[in-house]
């Protein structure tokens, strides 16, 4: 993923992570950037158990599920995240046929995180 600055990661509370440090990235497609502020708490990606073996959360999906999970708490767009996840999960070397995958898993499910991250 075209991060211009990787964020740092410390461990949270259970089974999240807080960043220590901000995380910018810029789309490669619009050349918009995005920032992730220090202090974002993260759960990485949330896999379905049937893809667990499959889509590795700290493999190709780290970085991505980053800002994907702070556009889900404080973005206007669904559709827009998940397509940059999908974007961002290619940038950083998934093939196109499993990033693919998970996109449309996250466009089927992740109704039920968007809609609880806009309840905080």
């Amino acid at each position: 993923m075209p991060w211009t600055k990787e964020p740092t990661l410390k461990k949270g509370r259970d089974g999240f992570v807080n960043l220590a440090t901000a995380g910018i990235w810029k789309n490669p497609a619009t050349g918009n950037t995005h920032v992730v502020p220090a202090g974002t708490e993260t759960n990485l990606a949330s896999i379905p158990w049937f893809l667990g073996w499959y889509i590795d959360k700290l493999g190709d999906a780290l970085l991505p599920s980053i800002l994907h999970d702070y556009e889900y708490v404080h973005g206007n767009d669904r559709e827009a995240a998940d397509l940059r996840f999908y974007v961002g999960l290619m940038e950083d070397g998934m093939r196109q046929s499993k990033a693919y995958l998970a996109y449309k898993t996250l466009r089927a499910v992740g109704w039920y995180a968007w809609n609880r991250g806009h309840k905080r």
